[in-house]
């Protein structure tokens, strides 16, 4: 058998197709792994005892096939690996993240021999975004990190209350979670009209939720967003988290009422599990319609499994018919959920993806 060669960068590949990749490694496949210098992914892989050597591009005559998550920032590994297998007509197999990976500007030159997407609707999205993609070649596969959502759906209970244990709640008491993008992903006054927004929508119930607030681990104005949101949150007299899990091991959003996102990975994961609204402002549609993207952006929102927010003047009636709707607002958002996103909540992802991998692999010989 042949060596394979894969290639990582940011974060969201080794949480996309880390523990299929180590499971292949376990198995005794013939795979090396890459990391792309300016990838995030570095702490993640170690996590995950997978050996690599950090690269920029990569000697493909020693090679049969080259597998590469698609990046969002650390694109030069991927695009420059995919460049020269191509080239040299070996196939290439990008393993998508999310919406529009694969759609990206810095590889609007190169067509992979497969795309893996997050699930159908991505599917969709990549097609008509890339033209030149070969339909029976772009398959919904998943991702390895939404396998843990089945667990947390059957879980959600106990969570919920130890949340509000941990937090010194009753437990009925509501809870909002926010996460932020990157401030310098998109503008920064949007950023700052949101937490605004957010505190004078909490405020106005009676009594306030309690608020978990998240900002973006690499954002560099983190300190200072924090500052902000500490303080509007404490003159509005609103209960508040800032910084750290409040139950350890679990995503915030699992326990919670309701959760308001930017453009958030997080936001997808959460509208699987709890009202969530996506706070898209002009600078994230934006950055939306450089990959191709169209309105309404998220297939959440246009399948009716979460909710849109264009102004910030929207927030307050979305945040009330999230926390106070009708029993058959919630009933319509779950069933949303089984009807058009099964495959990000069956727990089947790593399974998919391991198979697809490793057939392809075997099919080197």
């Amino acid at each position: 058998m042949k060596k394979v060669a894969v290639c990582f960068g940011d974060v969201g590949t080794v949480d996309c197709i880390g523990e299929p990749v180590s499971q292949l490694l376990a198995e005794g496949y013939p795979i090396e792994v890459f990391l792309d210098p300016k990838g995030a992914g570095k702490k993640h892989l170690t996590r995950l005892g997978i050996p690599f050597t950090e690269a920029t591009e990569i000697d493909v005559s020693r090679y049969a096939l080259v597998i590469s998550g698609t990046n969002g920032k650390a694109q030069t590994l991927w695009k420059n690996a995919s460049a020269a297998a191509l080239e040299a007509g070996k196939p290439v197999i990008w393993c998508g993240d999310f919406y529009l990976s694969g759609c990206e500007e810095a590889v609007r030159d190169l067509v992979p021999t497969w795309l893996t997407t997050l699930d159908e609707s991505a599917r969709k999205l990549a097609l008509r975004a890339r033209p030149d993609f070969d339909p029976d070649s772009v398959v919904a596969l998943g991702n390895a990190s939404y396998d843990d959502i089945m667990l947390y759906i059957e879980a959600r209970n106990s969570i919920r209350a130890s949340m509000r244990m941990r937090l010194n709640l009753g437990p009925t008491a509501k809870v909002v979670y926010f996460a932020a993008s990157s401030s310098t992903q998109f503008k920064g006054e949007e950023m700052e009209a949101t937490i605004h927004a957010l505190v004078a929508s909490v405020r106005n119930f009676a009594p306030p939720p309690h608020v978990i607030v998240s900002f973006h681990p690499a954002d560099p104005a983190k300190d200072e967003l924090e500052a902000l949101a500490r303080d509007l949150l404490e003159k509005a007299d609103v209960p508040y988290t800032i910084g750290g899990r409040v139950v350890e091991g679990v995503p915030d959003y699992v326990g919670v009422d309701v959760a308001v996102v930017q453009y958030s990975t997080e936001g997808v994961k959460s509208s699987l599990l709890v009202p969530t609204a996506f706070v898209l402002l002009p600078s994230m549609r934006e950055y939306q319609r450089t990959r191709g993207g169209k309105w309404p952006f998220f297939p959440q929102i246009a399948h009716g499994a979460a909710e849109a927010v264009w102004h910030v003047d929207a927030l307050d009636s979305t945040l009330e018919r999230m926390l106070e709707g009708e029993q058959d607002y919630y009933r319509a958002r779950r069933e949303a959920c089984r009807e058009h996103f099964s495959g990000l909540i069956d727990g089947g992802s790593t399974g998919r993806l391991k198979k697809f991998l490793k057939q392809k692999i075997n099919d080197t010989k």
